[in-house]
């Protein structure tokens, strides 16, 4: 599988799932996202991570350059069916729980 931009740059999807995610968390009117978006642990963090909701982009933000940690707050009524994508040049892979 791949990740397709509207520009129609591609990255290309890994076969397993990396980094961390924790959540969805709900807090008063927003579902928290965060984690660790880094593929390999100790590794370079990605350059985005993007979020789903129904198969359809929701959101794309950027980890801390660093440590490849990412805290997203998200409208509640999205925390259905997320899935959270950690991309790198035309590397993509899906946050693993």
């Amino acid at each position: 599988g791949a990740l397709t931009a509207s520009d129609g740059r591609t990255a290309v999807l890994g076969p397993k799932r990396r980094g961390r995610l924790e959540g969805p968390a709900a807090e008063k009117d927003v579902v928290v996202l965060a984690g660790d978006a880094r593929p390999e642990a100790g590794g370079p963090a990605a350059d985005s991570v993007l979020v789903f909701a129904g198969g359809k982009f929701l959101y794309g933000g950027r980890p801390d350059p660093k440590t490849g940690r990412f805290d997203f707050a998200l409208p509640r009524e999205a925390a259905a069916d997320l899935r959270v994508f950690g991309v790198s040049g035309g590397a993509a892979w899906e946050l693993a729980p």
